[in-house]
């Protein structure tokens, strides 16, 4: 039922492939590609742009400054940037970039670029995909956010209903205000937080197919379910279950949770590190960075696995780290010759 509703809500992203050409059909189309700058206040209202790439060394350049546009194409090395706040509905294509003061859809493919400055309302759907990055810095509520097939997505002071990572998408979380409603990381996807509010009323934060979640500040405010061989390393930051008392902590089918830090509990009798043998309880303790938590409900089952980390002395970390340093120099002379 619940992946049902997902797929239905998601459904509008897909069509946000098509949405920036379909007013084509019933309006001008405005083709860009001599490496000049334009205006869009320069064209009917009603138009659409294709902005193509140029034959001169300059890309070809289109300025937003009208606050509604029916679509936005742009291709090979262009770029536009928006002066003004503006319902806009953009693809970029074969490496395009954009600095955009609002959107209402917004697609990236084959390593494109996109810096979302702010919103101006709350209908907004984004698209990342093909090795594609997105820098989404909105203060207002965005409604869904697909990241895939090794896209790349950075939050900051971004509100977002929807998250969904698949396919090698790697996401990382630094918003200092706002927060994600529900999170899902998918198929060997990667995501960092280090600070907002990830998992709010209703929503869930989930992980599977070989996923990895790494937690280092911030707050998750909802269930966790860690499933089919996908890992959470928690380093920090809080787990809150805003006063109620079901599992939070879900691993399951070979999923793993690991938590860095010490002074563990479960259910207020303390624990040896290394792997539980409870399977469910209440967890407490304090992270490697220094944040306290306590009846934290957990069950795991079918072969998950919850393990509790140590903090490596100082001079151990040096040794770690010295070590890494030098395998990675070593590894660069030997690839030199």
């Amino acid at each position: 039922m619940i992946e049902n509703r997902l797929l239905l809500l998601l459904a509008p992203i897909v069509t946000a492939c098509l949405v920036p050409m379909l007013p084509c059909e019933a309006y001008g189309t405005q083709v860009l590609a001599n490496g000049a700058v334009h205006r869009t206040s320069e064209y009917p209202q009603e138009d659409s742009f294709d902005v193509q790439d140029s034959p001169a060394a300059e890309p070809t350049r289109l300025i937003v400054d009208t606050r509604n546009l029916p679509g936005v194409s742009v291709r090979g090395h262009s770029i536009v940037d928006s002066e003004v706040p503006a319902r806009v509905n953009v693809h970029l294509y074969d490496q395009a970039q954009a600095t955009l003061n609002g959107i209402e859809y917004l697609v990236l493919e084959d390593e494109s670029h996109a810096h979302v400055l702010s919103d101006t309302g709350i209908n907004t759907y984004a698209t990342v995909r093909g090795s594609s990055t997105l820098v989404w810095e909105s203060p207002d509520y965005g409604q869904q956010l697909l990241v895939s097939e090794n896209g790349h997505a950075e939050l900051r002071t971004t509100s977002i209903k929807y998250v969904v990572g698949r396919n090698n998408a790697n996401i990382l979380m630094n918003a200092a205000r706002g927060g994600i409603d529900d999170f899902r990381l998918f198929d060997t996807s990667f995501a960092s937080m280090m600070d907002g509010v990830v998992g709010s009323g209703e929503g869930i934060v989930r992980l599977e197919g070989q996923s990895r979640f790494e937690m280092h500040g911030g707050l998750i405010g909802s269930p966790i379910e860690v499933f089919s061989d996908a890992r959470l390393e928690i380093f920090g930051g809080t787990i809150h279950d805003w006063g109620v008392n079901n599992t939070l902590l879900d691993v399951d089918d070979n999923g793993i949770i690991r938590i860095h830090g010490s002074d563990f509990t479960v259910d207020g009798a303390p624990v040896g590190f290394g792997l539980l043998d409870a399977v469910k309880g209440q967890l407490g303790g304090t992270t490697l960075t220094g944040e306290t938590f306590q009846y934290i409900h957990f069950s795991r089952s079918d072969g998950g696995r919850i393990e509790l980390v140590p903090i490596p002395e100082p001079r151990l970390a040096t040794l770690l780290l010295t070590g890494t340093v030098l395998l990675g120099l070593r590894g660069r002379s030997a690839a030199a010759h």
